[in-house]
Protein backbone atom coordinates (compact mmCIF):
# COMPACT_ATOMS: atom_id res chain seq x y z
CA UNK A 1 0.00 0.00 0.00
CA UNK A 2 1.10 3.79 -0.74
CA UNK A 3 -0.03 6.51 1.34
CA UNK A 4 0.93 10.37 0.46
CA UNK A 5 1.26 12.99 2.57
CA UNK A 6 1.25 16.82 1.35
CA UNK A 7 0.25 20.31 2.62
CA UNK A 8 -0.88 20.79 -1.04
CA UNK A 9 0.19 24.10 -1.96
CA UNK A 10 2.96 24.89 -4.58
CA UNK A 11 6.08 24.60 -3.43
CA UNK A 12 5.68 21.68 -1.54
CA UNK A 13 7.27 18.46 0.15
CA UNK A 14 5.63 15.21 -1.04
CA UNK A 15 5.75 12.20 1.45
CA UNK A 16 5.17 8.93 0.31
CA UNK A 17 4.83 5.67 2.89
CA UNK A 18 5.48 2.09 0.96
CA UNK A 19 3.29 -0.67 3.65
CA UNK A 20 3.61 -4.08 3.02
CA UNK A 21 1.84 -7.04 4.92
CA UNK A 22 0.46 -6.43 7.95
CA UNK A 23 0.79 -2.66 7.33
CA UNK A 24 4.81 -3.09 7.98
CA UNK A 25 6.54 -0.38 6.71
CA UNK A 26 9.04 -1.41 3.79
CA UNK A 27 12.54 -0.06 3.93
CA UNK A 28 15.22 0.25 1.08
CA UNK A 29 11.79 -0.03 -1.80
CA UNK A 30 12.58 1.80 -4.76
CA UNK A 31 9.79 4.74 -5.96
CA UNK A 32 8.99 6.26 -8.96
CA UNK A 33 7.31 9.42 -8.83
CA UNK A 34 5.44 10.71 -12.06
CA UNK A 35 4.13 14.50 -12.31
CA UNK A 36 1.28 15.51 -14.53
CA UNK A 37 3.11 19.28 -14.93
CA UNK A 38 5.52 21.02 -12.71
CA UNK A 39 8.97 20.15 -11.56
CA UNK A 40 9.93 17.60 -8.96
CA UNK A 41 13.14 17.44 -7.49
CA UNK A 42 13.79 13.76 -8.42
CA UNK A 43 11.77 10.78 -10.40
CA UNK A 44 13.23 8.50 -8.42
CA UNK A 45 13.15 7.74 -4.25
CA UNK A 46 13.98 4.66 -1.84
CA UNK A 47 12.23 4.38 1.31
CA UNK A 48 13.79 5.00 4.35
CA UNK A 49 13.61 2.62 7.46
CA UNK A 50 10.29 3.99 8.03
CA UNK A 51 9.36 3.13 4.65
CA UNK A 52 9.11 6.68 3.95
CA UNK A 53 10.23 8.41 0.43
CA UNK A 54 9.56 12.33 -0.10
CA UNK A 55 10.33 14.76 -3.39
CA UNK A 56 10.03 18.57 -3.76
CA UNK A 57 7.30 19.91 -6.12
CA UNK A 58 7.64 23.41 -7.89
CA UNK A 59 5.65 25.25 -10.06
CA UNK A 60 7.98 26.81 -12.93
CA UNK A 61 5.74 28.94 -15.46
CA UNK A 62 2.51 27.64 -14.88
CA UNK A 63 -0.36 29.12 -14.34
CA UNK A 64 -3.41 28.16 -11.91
CA UNK A 65 -4.95 24.62 -11.71
CA UNK A 66 -4.07 21.38 -10.67
CA UNK A 67 -1.19 18.95 -10.57
CA UNK A 68 -1.41 15.29 -10.16
CA UNK A 69 1.50 13.54 -8.66
CA UNK A 70 1.71 9.55 -8.92
CA UNK A 71 4.05 7.46 -6.61
CA UNK A 72 4.43 4.25 -8.05
CA UNK A 73 6.06 0.50 -7.21
CA UNK A 74 7.27 -1.05 -9.92
CA UNK A 75 8.54 -4.11 -7.59
CA UNK A 76 4.10 -4.47 -6.36
CA UNK A 77 2.91 -3.01 -9.38
CA UNK A 78 0.59 -0.60 -7.37
CA UNK A 79 0.48 3.62 -7.74
CA UNK A 80 -1.33 6.21 -5.38
CA UNK A 81 -1.81 9.80 -6.67
CA UNK A 82 -2.44 12.89 -5.39
CA UNK A 83 -3.66 16.47 -6.06
CA UNK A 84 -1.97 19.89 -5.45
CA UNK A 85 -3.51 23.18 -6.16
CA UNK A 86 -1.03 25.54 -8.03
CA UNK A 87 -1.52 28.66 -6.34
CA UNK A 88 -0.04 31.63 -8.67
CA UNK A 89 1.47 34.13 -5.80
CA UNK A 90 0.58 38.02 -5.82
CA UNK A 91 3.25 40.23 -7.21
CA UNK A 92 5.23 42.39 -4.96
CA UNK A 93 4.66 45.81 -6.79
CA UNK A 94 4.15 48.87 -4.00
CA UNK A 95 4.73 51.58 -7.33
CA UNK A 96 1.67 52.99 -8.73
CA UNK A 97 3.36 56.95 -9.43
CA UNK A 98 4.65 57.35 -13.46
CA UNK A 99 7.37 59.42 -12.20
CA UNK A 100 8.73 58.34 -8.19
CA UNK A 101 10.66 55.49 -10.59
CA UNK A 102 13.48 58.42 -10.88
CA UNK A 103 13.76 58.95 -7.55
CA UNK A 104 13.90 56.84 -4.44
CA UNK A 105 12.12 54.40 -2.91
CA UNK A 106 12.75 52.28 -5.96
CA UNK A 107 10.23 49.57 -6.60
CA UNK A 108 11.23 46.19 -4.69
CA UNK A 109 13.00 43.43 -6.46
CA UNK A 110 10.23 41.21 -7.99
CA UNK A 111 10.53 37.80 -5.78
CA UNK A 112 8.72 35.54 -8.35
CA UNK A 113 11.54 34.87 -11.01
CA UNK A 114 10.61 31.18 -14.02
CA UNK A 115 7.28 31.38 -12.67
CA UNK A 116 4.04 32.97 -12.56
CA UNK A 117 2.78 36.27 -10.27
CA UNK A 118 -0.44 38.03 -10.44
CA UNK A 119 -0.38 41.89 -10.18
CA UNK A 120 -3.29 44.30 -10.11
CA UNK A 121 -3.83 47.74 -11.11
CA UNK A 122 -6.95 47.95 -9.04
CA UNK A 123 -5.41 50.94 -7.17
CA UNK A 124 -4.12 52.45 -10.32
CA UNK A 125 -6.07 55.40 -12.62
CA UNK A 126 -5.72 54.48 -16.17
CA UNK A 127 -2.75 55.81 -17.68
CA UNK A 128 -0.49 54.56 -14.89
CA UNK A 129 1.71 51.64 -14.21
CA UNK A 130 3.17 49.51 -11.58
CA UNK A 131 7.16 48.51 -11.96
CA UNK A 132 9.00 45.86 -10.56
CA UNK A 133 12.62 45.76 -10.21
CA UNK A 134 15.09 42.55 -12.14
CA UNK A 135 18.46 42.08 -11.12
CA UNK A 136 20.28 40.97 -14.33
CA UNK A 137 23.93 40.13 -15.07
CA UNK A 138 25.82 40.38 -18.51
CA UNK A 139 24.58 37.81 -20.92
CA UNK A 140 21.62 37.06 -19.33
CA UNK A 141 18.07 36.75 -21.52
CA UNK A 142 14.98 37.73 -19.73
CA UNK A 143 11.34 36.94 -21.17
CA UNK A 144 9.29 38.61 -19.58
CA UNK A 145 5.11 37.51 -20.52
CA UNK A 146 2.45 39.30 -19.26
CA UNK A 147 -1.54 38.15 -19.53
CA UNK A 148 -4.28 40.51 -18.86
CA UNK A 149 -6.98 39.27 -16.96
CA UNK A 150 -9.66 41.86 -18.16
CA UNK A 151 -11.20 41.08 -21.40
CA UNK A 152 -12.00 44.91 -22.04
CA UNK A 153 -8.83 46.17 -21.00
CA UNK A 154 -5.62 47.14 -22.65
CA UNK A 155 -1.99 46.81 -20.65
CA UNK A 156 1.16 47.70 -22.15
CA UNK A 157 4.69 45.85 -21.29
CA UNK A 158 8.53 47.71 -21.53
CA UNK A 159 11.81 46.63 -20.33
CA UNK A 160 14.15 49.64 -19.30
CA UNK A 161 17.67 49.49 -18.07
CA UNK A 162 19.53 50.60 -15.28
CA UNK A 163 19.47 54.34 -13.98
CA UNK A 164 23.48 54.23 -13.74
CA UNK A 165 23.23 53.47 -17.29
CA UNK A 166 20.00 55.13 -18.60
CA UNK A 167 18.69 57.87 -16.14
CA UNK A 168 16.17 58.98 -18.91
CA UNK A 169 14.75 55.13 -18.96
CA UNK A 170 13.91 54.75 -22.32
CA UNK A 171 12.60 51.40 -23.14
CA UNK A 172 15.24 48.76 -24.42
CA UNK A 173 12.48 46.48 -25.44
CA UNK A 174 8.19 46.83 -25.55
CA UNK A 175 5.05 45.47 -26.71
CA UNK A 176 1.85 47.11 -27.19
CA UNK A 177 -0.72 45.30 -29.01
CA UNK A 178 -4.05 46.41 -28.60
CA UNK A 179 -7.17 45.13 -26.31
CA UNK A 180 -5.74 42.70 -23.81
CA UNK A 181 -3.63 40.79 -25.99
CA UNK A 182 -1.05 38.71 -24.24
CA UNK A 183 1.87 40.97 -24.52
CA UNK A 184 5.93 39.91 -24.37
CA UNK A 185 9.41 41.14 -24.61
CA UNK A 186 12.42 39.38 -24.47
CA UNK A 187 16.18 40.85 -23.81
CA UNK A 188 19.86 39.70 -23.81
CA UNK A 189 22.05 41.48 -21.77
CA UNK A 190 24.89 43.05 -23.42
CA UNK A 191 28.92 42.18 -22.42
CA UNK A 192 29.09 45.91 -20.56
CA UNK A 193 25.68 45.67 -18.78
CA UNK A 194 24.19 44.52 -16.04
CA UNK A 195 22.80 45.78 -12.89
CA UNK A 196 19.08 46.33 -11.85
CA UNK A 197 16.20 46.42 -14.54
CA UNK A 198 12.70 47.89 -14.37
CA UNK A 199 9.64 46.23 -15.65
CA UNK A 200 6.69 48.17 -16.61
CA UNK A 201 3.21 47.36 -16.45
CA UNK A 202 1.17 50.38 -17.98
CA UNK A 203 -2.47 50.11 -18.01
CA UNK A 204 -3.58 51.97 -21.52
CA UNK A 205 -7.16 51.41 -20.79
CA UNK A 206 -8.82 50.51 -18.27
CA UNK A 207 -11.68 47.83 -17.44
CA UNK A 208 -15.24 48.70 -16.66
CA UNK A 209 -15.31 45.57 -14.14
CA UNK A 210 -14.17 45.00 -10.65
CA UNK A 211 -11.04 42.72 -12.21
CA UNK A 212 -7.68 44.51 -12.55
CA UNK A 213 -5.34 41.90 -12.59
CA UNK A 214 -2.52 39.95 -14.92
CA UNK A 215 -0.67 37.35 -14.46
CA UNK A 216 3.41 38.04 -14.89
CA UNK A 217 5.81 35.47 -15.91
CA UNK A 218 9.91 36.20 -15.94
CA UNK A 219 12.06 33.45 -17.37
CA UNK A 220 15.88 34.22 -16.72
CA UNK A 221 18.20 31.92 -19.07
CA UNK A 222 22.21 32.43 -18.43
Amino acid sequence: MLRFWTNRNVGTTIFVQVLGAGGVPLANHPIRFENSVGRLSSQNAVTDANGRAQVEFTNPNIARGVAIISAVSDVLGIRASTTIALIVPPCNDIENDNDSILTPPLPPLLTTIDGVCTGSLADDPEGEDDYYRVPLQPGDTITVRMEPAPTDANYDLGLFRPLAIDPNLDAIAFSELPGNATEQVTYRVPADEGGDYFIRVYQTRRATTDLHTYDLTITIDR
